[in-house]
Formats: C-alpha cells, sequence, structure tokens
C-alpha cells in the first residue's frame, strides 16, 4: 500500500496531485488551477481530476468568491451555453407535446359540447355563449 501526501509534493513536478484537496481557498491558487485546466482542457484525465477538485472546493469558491465564480463560468461556457441549448429544446419538445394533448382534450370536450347543445335545440348565438367561443366556430364545428 503506498500513501501520497499530497501536501509534501512538489507542486511543480505534481501539479494536479498537488491540488487534489478539498481547501483549495486562496485567489491565487483558484487561478493557477483555472490556468492549467485552461491549458489542458482537451485531456480527459485533466477535466476528471479537475471537475473533483472544483466540486471538493465549490462551496467556498461559490459563497467567497463570486468574481472567482465568474471564471469558472467563463471556462465552462462553451459547454454551459450547449447544454443550456439542449435543456431549452428539449423543454420546448416537451412543452409542444403537452400542449398538443391538453389542446386536442379540450378541442374534444369543447365539439361535445356543442353538438350536445345544439342536439338539444340550443341555437348557434346560445351554443356560443355557453361555449364562450364565436357564432362562426360554431358553424365551423356542426358543418
Amino acid at each position: 500500500m503506498q500513501l501520497i501526501v499530497t501536501s509534501k509534493l512538489s507542486p511543480e513536478r505534481n501539479f494536479w496531485l498537488s491540488y487534489l484537496r478539498n481547501n483549495v481557498k486562496t485567489e491565487a491558487e483558484i487561478k493557477k488551477l483555472l490556468e492549467h485546466y485552461a491549458a489542458n482542457k482537451g485531456s480527459s484525465n485533466c477535466r476528471a481530476v479537475f471537475d473533483r477538485i472544483l466540486r471538493a472546493n465549490f462551496r467556498w469558491i461559490k459563497e467567497e468568491n463570486k468574481k472567482m465564480l465568474e471564471s469558472v463560468y467563463e471556462l465552462f461556457k462553451d459547454e454551459i451555453d450547449a447544454r443550456w441549448k439542449q435543456g431549452f429544446a428539449s423543454g420546448e419538445k416537451l412543452g409542444f407535446a403537452s400542449g398538443e394533448k391538453l389542446g386536442r382534450a379540450e378541442g374534444v370536450r369543447l365539439t361535445r359540447n356543442v353538438f350536445r347543445l345544439s342536439s338539444s335545440g340550443a341555437s348557434t348565438a346560445e351554443i356560443a355563449a355557453q361555449c364562450n367561443i364565436s357564432e362562426d366556430y360554431v358553424k365551423e364545428i356542426l358543418n
């Protein structure tokens, strides 16, 4: 079994390991971390380690240093925007589907009411008033 004491590591030679902790608190440390990440953004290993470091220190970044939070946002802006657009498109699609379903149900209910009132002898004007629609729409449904 091996034990790595990260505080004893040389930050220059073991940059990512030296930051793998939950007490990255100075602005200088976070700036250095952001700079290294930006330079190695394409590496999946770098992304994984950065994600762990960020999660371990996020509460402090969020609560104590709004400026750093903006820096983190800028660093991930493309990914955040892409996910936002994807989420918006999914929500829009679900909203349309839900609206279409509700619209159909309301259309069926309205059509049934129009036919029921018509078969009971109500005039076009009476049906329009009771269903809160125009007389032209009543005629369109009945024809």
